[in-house]
């Protein structure tokens, strides 16, 4: 490690601090993110009353999450997000400066992990809900590039360095990869997978017969997940200062767009689980203001509301086998009806 500046030469320096944006951002996402993950473990448990694989697996990427952001705020402790000329220059320097970069370590670690479970949570949820078999070989495909570079990242990050102490103690002799070269190699990965994941569906919706309002609601929740890869992006455009001699700062900016990034995923991923609570709510709310009248007929512009159990068969319904066209009558009839419940079950998923 270099050595620091002299006082005439610290003068010249910026001395900000990103300590106070450092905690903001970090207990604001915890809260949100906790908040609509547990909004959506109400709803599927209490509402749907069924609990898939894609909402364990969201569980786990908000305690990766939450992790994360804690690391990330005991790091503030020892220094994160000031400028490493800034901090007491006394016995205990290095050894804080050591725990910074062991916090980094470790936030890497939980940034890589979560990611990967909210973008797996979403392909789980996409094969629940899609039918077609092409659409499905590719959520396969892309879920196994996903893991395959989440393994690669989490080895990179723990063997980085030679010995693997070496990463954070600069008085041992070591021989480290130059690992903001991997960073931009998962950071356009992560963009390259949020971007598909955003939009192989639609072209599955639009090829339904919904309502046009309906699709276009879908589109717009889709473009929003988007926001995570406008994130992923300005991440790549900050990682170049990982590699600053400044680390207690350097690393700051990568950081924060990093937390942005998973937030927003958890976000995006869960704000369609809470369709049956909008709607349970909108159900309530249209009741009492029929004052308790009943409707016993049926007549011809009486709406038709899905009750829960209902709600729960078309969101819970596994999916069908793809497509396939035949000529047999009866398998056409299976095949509508293949049709039919994939409709259902899409409409649902929104």
């Amino acid at each position: 490690m270099s050595s620091l500046p002299s006082p005439a030469e610290a003068a010249l320096l910026p001395h900000n601090s990103s300590v106070g944006e450092l905690y903001r951002l970090n207990i604001a996402f915890i809260a949100v993110t906790s908040t609509i993950i547990g909004l959506r473990l109400v709803v599927r448990i209490f509402v749907v009353k069924h609990v898939a694989a894609d909402d364990f697996l969201m569980v786990a990427a908000g305690l990766f999450a939450t992790t994360f952001s804690a690391m990330a705020i005991v790091g503030i402790r020892y220094g994160l997000g000031k400028h490493i000329w800034d901090l007491p220059q006394d016995v205990q320097f290095i050894e804080r400066t050591k725990k910074v970069i062991q916090t980094l370590w470790i936030c890497q670690v939980m940034y890589v992990t979560a990611l990967m479970l909210v973008k797996i949570s979403i392909v789980v949820s996409y094969l629940r809900v899609f039918p077609t078999t092409d659409f499905r070989r590719v959520m396969y495909a892309l879920s196994v590039g996903i893991v395959c570079v989440w393994i690669c990242s989490i080895l990179v990050t723990i063997f980085q360095c030679h010995p693997v102490q070496g990463a954070w103690d600069f008085t041992l002799p070591r021989d480290c990869l130059p690992i903001v070269k991997f960073y931009y190699f998962t950071t356009a990965f992560s963009i390259f997978t949020d971007f598909l994941l955003c939009t192989l569906p639609l072209p599955v919706f639009w090829r339904l017969k919904l309502p046009s309002r309906q699709k276009y609601i879908v589109s717009l929740l889709f473009a929003i997940g988007l926001f995570a890869t406008v994130a992923s992006g300005l991440r790549i455009s900050v990682l170049q200062s990982v590699d600053s001699l400044d680390v207690t700062m350097g690393s700051v900016s990568t950081m924060k767009w990093s937390v942005v990034e998973v937030g927003t995923g958890i976000v995006c991923a869960c704000i369609p689980c809470l369709k049956p609570l909008f709607k349970n709510f909108l159900l309530e709310k249209n009741t009492s203001n029929t004052s308790g009248v009943r409707s016993v007929g049926k007549g011809p512009h009486t709406p038709m509301l899905a009750t829960v159990s209902e709600e729960r068969h078309e969101l819970t319904k596994p999916p069908s086998r793809g497509w396939t066209p035949t000529s047999h009558p009866r398998v056409r009839q299976e095949d509508s009806r293949t049709k039919a419940s994939s409709v259902v079950m899409t409409k649902n998923f929104i």
